[in-house]
């Protein structure tokens, strides 16, 4: 029997009835963000990569990886729990962001030593340690994201997106002049600090626009100590993730060199334009998910499962067809090469949210630990394969191994945890329409 694929108009309807007005138009305000980006990306971004050349972009992209990889300790896991108790205790609001505030200042503490420790430990020219420091700078303003947290827990994005885009606007601005008048890789590191003190200055102006300051907040030892208590397993699978998103391009600058770096990210780049999408939805949808009635809305579930999966599928084959044209309008011919690593980390995207959603549902029930076991495994599995294929394949390897740890993790692993097969059986019912 034929598998019957719905009409847009007719997933547009579906995918209103899910969230609601509310909950539709607020995914609508982070799609639109998003959506700038990628045509900052597919302008700016690109006349960047093919200003830098795949050497000097190599070094800037290793360092963002590297500081990437322990990005996570930033937040100390607390950003989704934020979220929930926002929603859930509405009277403790200032007690809430201001203790966890806290908690992500201490975080960006650690987050600067163990970046020190690790230079140590794999030392770099001192460019690139420089650059890594630079980065490591915008992650420190990274506290201030209580507020747009706050705005994502009362259905209010629009705030978010507009200080979004007036930090981003600013960065458009100064990378363009810096290529016009030829400056170097440092000025270029430079714009990351410039852009997040940009996004804090217009988050807090938003803030005080909805007649709310960071000055009512208030730290209150309990509340630190609650939230870290249910952040600690996030903290360990933030980490978790931040290993499994960079940590093939720090292999690949360890077995190759920085060009292949280059070379990779290029292709992560546009690979990274569809990202968005399972992000954008599994932070929109979240508040509804922490409400929703499993027994009563399960088919609805469903639906939204099989709906953007699909969509993104489909997505993801046209850019397979097209990756080598892709690279070559947007890079030119020092860059061709990358268009295989295109063509391969474009099927990650569909499989990715999979995975957000099934953590976003276990997070519902308080299963902090289990979400750290799953992204400890597909970090520990992406380093294995790794391994095993940079030496042999290169840049392909690394894609390759990417996206076979992304199918065995995000497909499968509910189906050997006791007690939750019900999670993989409810994405098998979603996408083979039963």
């Amino acid at each position: 029997m034929p598998i019957k694929i719905p009409p847009a108009s007719k997933l547009v309807n579906d995918f209103r009835r899910i969230y609601n007005n509310q909950y539709f138009g607020n995914t609508i305000w982070l799609l639109a963000e998003n959506g700038l980006r990628l045509v900052a990306g597919l302008f700016v971004g690109v006349w960047v990569v093919r200003y830098l050349g795949p050497g000097d972009f190599g070094i800037l992209s290793y360092a963002n990886s590297f500081v990437v990889v322990f990005a996570a300790l930033g937040s100390l896991g607390v950003d989704n729990i934020l979220v929930r108790e926002l929603i859930v205790q509405k009277n403790n609001r200032d007690y809430l962001i201001g203790s966890a505030f806290t908690i992500k200042l201490i975080g960006s503490i650690v987050l600067v030593l163990c970046v020190s420790v690790a230079l140590w430990f794999f030392p770099s020219s001192k460019e690139v340690n420089i650059i890594i420091y630079l980065i490591v700078l915008s992650n420190l303003l990274s506290s201030f994201n209580v507020i747009s947290l706050y705005f994502q827990s009362q259905v209010l994005s629009k705030y978010q997106v507009y200080a979004s885009i007036i930090s981003l606007s600013i960065s458009i601005v100064i990378k363009i002049y810096l290529i016009l008048t030829e400056r170097g890789l440092f000025a270029f590191a430079s714009v990351y600090v410039v852009e997040s003190l940009a996004f804090v200055v217009s988050s807090v102006f938003f803030y005080k626009f909805n007649g709310l300051s960071p000055l009512t907040w208030k730290i209150r030892r309990s509340t630190v100590s609650e939230l870290f208590k249910h952040s600690w397993p996030l903290l360990l699978s933030g980490v978790s993730i931040s290993l499994g998103m960079r940590i093939d391009q720090v292999m690949l600058n360890h077995f190759l060199d920085t060009s292949s770096v280059g070379l990779y990210a290029a292709g992560v780049k546009i690979a990274e334009v569809l990202v968005f999408i399972p992000a954008v939805i599994g932070k929109s949808i979240y508040p509804k998910i922490v409400a929703i009635d499993m027994e009563k809305e399960q088919r609805k579930l469903k639906r939204l499962i099989r709906h953007v999966f699909y969509l993104l599928l489909a997505i993801s084959t046209c850019v397979l067809i097209s990756s080598k044209y892709l690279v070559d309008l947007l890079y030119g011919d020092e860059f061709l090469e990358s268009h295989l690593v295109v063509s391969i980390l474009v099927f990650t995207i569909p499989l990715t949210y999979l995975g957000t959603i099934t953590n976003k549902l276990l997070l519902k029930f308080g299963l902090g630990k289990i979400i750290f076991v799953k992204q400890f495994s597909l970090a520990l599995l992406n380093i294995s394969l790794n391994v095993v294929l940079i030496s042999s394949y290169g840049i392909i390897g690394a894609a390759f191994a990417t996206l076979l740890a992304d199918l065995l993790i995000n497909l499968f692993f509910e189906l050997f945890v006791p007690n939750k097969k019900w999670l993989f059986d409810l994405k098998i019912k979603a996408l083979f329409f039963r």
